[in-house]
């Protein structure tokens, strides 16, 4: 009896190859371009958020924390106050500076505490992690910032630095930089999605059991004008014919509305994109 096909795949190299056909995802230099928008977005407790810590579940001891690519500390703030200490890791210096500046406008004490307990560094998955002076700690996360290129060295270095547990969130759907509605406007396939298949079956073939649940989050994205909806669609959807401009117009003219909000007019689509993510947790020493 033949084994079953799913065990004789190397989800390793298929994770590269797969990667290998994607376009690149946003590099430093974009990452700091966009760090700004990012100043009021991490005091806001979002859904998403409130989720991901609910399934962290990290109790009440005091915990040590690498959040990789932590941005502007959208889960670092709150895992401070609740008594942690946090490493924020980051590409982009500029998104390490806002999550500077977002601690400083806070009023004492809360601004001194954390302070206390957040330590930025600047680097990325690929960097030396003991150059950088990454200890080890109790709980590696990585939240919505899973997209590398060798998967397996990543989980092994998250493994490595984890002391109890691993915790990250990866695409279990559409890609979030990939409107499904859009794409399908102008007669195309969003192409990938179910990027957790990958990491769950990886996981399981170096012994680890993650557990899984699912967590619901939907992007508002707002532009200053049509313009500006036009050029983000078209960097998603890359090079385009003549039939699908006009089947972007056509779809543009119907679901952008404009908003007028305290004296300043945005333009928005007339639905949200929905995201699924797969937060996946497991215990990295119990298989050593």
């Amino acid at each position: 009896m033949s084994k079953r096909p799913e065990l004789q795949i190397d989800w390793a190299q298929a994770w590269i190859e797969r990667d290998e056909e994607r376009s690149r995802p946003a590099g430093k230099e974009k990452w700091n371009k966009r760090a700004k928008g990012y100043m009021l977005h991490s005091k806001c407790k979002s859904g998403y958020t409130a989720r991901f810590l609910e399934y962290l579940n990290l109790g009440p001891e005091p915990k040590t924390i690498l959040d990789i690519g932590s941005g502007p500390g959208v889960l670092s703030i709150p895992l401070a106050f609740e008594g942690h200490t946090v490493y924020a890791l980051d590409i982009a210096p500029n998104m390490l500076k806002v999550l500077h500046e977002i601690i400083e406008s806070y009023d004492e004490p809360e601004k001194s505490l954390l302070k206390e307990r957040i330590h930025t560094i600047e680097g990325a998955w690929e960097s030396d992690w003991e150059a950088l002076g990454i200890p080890e700690v109790d709980i590696c996360i990585a939240s919505r910032s899973t997209m590398v290129h060798d998967l397996n060295e990543a989980i092994n270095k998250l493994n490595h630095y984890a002391k109890e547990k691993v915790a990250i969130t990866v695409v279990a759907q559409a890609s979030p930089k990939k409107d499904s509605k859009l794409y399908a406007a102008v007669g195309r396939d969003n192409g990938f999605g179910f990027d957790h298949l990958y990491y769950f079956n990886l996981l399981n073939q170096k012994g680890f059991t993650p557990e899984v649940r699912m967590i619901c989050s939907t992007k508002n994205e707002k532009y200053q004008t049509k313009a500006e909806a036009f050029e983000k669609a078209r960097e998603m959807l890359g090079d385009m014919t003549k039939e699908e401009q006009r089947r972007l117009k056509e779809f543009f003219d119907k679901h952008l509305i404009r908003h007028e909000e305290d004296g300043e007019s945005y333009w928005s689509k007339d639905y949200g994109h929905e995201v699924r993510w797969a937060f996946m947790s497991w215990e990295p020493k119990s298989q050593r």
